[in-house]
């Protein structure tokens, strides 16, 4: 399956705190809320950012918008 969206195969990757694909930006706040929430740029659309470096996009900013992928790492260019 896609290893992005809201339904990705095999699902279950989740954080230490429970938080998958598919929760909710409210859920993101609620469970890190010192997670930075960016909206949309010209590089990528919108995404959020945990202390502890990992990082993610979303379907938007709105508390009922999506997590539709995880990132850790360095990107491309940094």
């Amino acid at each position: 399956g896609p290893a992005f969206g809201t339904t990705i195969t095999p699902f279950g990757l989740a954080t230490v705190a429970g938080l998958a694909v598919g929760d909710t930006v409210a859920e993101l706040r609620a469970v890190y809320p010192s997670a930075v929430i960016n909206a949309d740029d010209e590089l990528s659309g919108p995404s959020f950012v945990l202390d502890d470096g990992l990082f993610g996009f979303l379907t938007g900013v709105a508390d009922t918008d999506t997590i539709i992928a995880f990132q850790a790492g360095a990107g491309c260019g940094e």
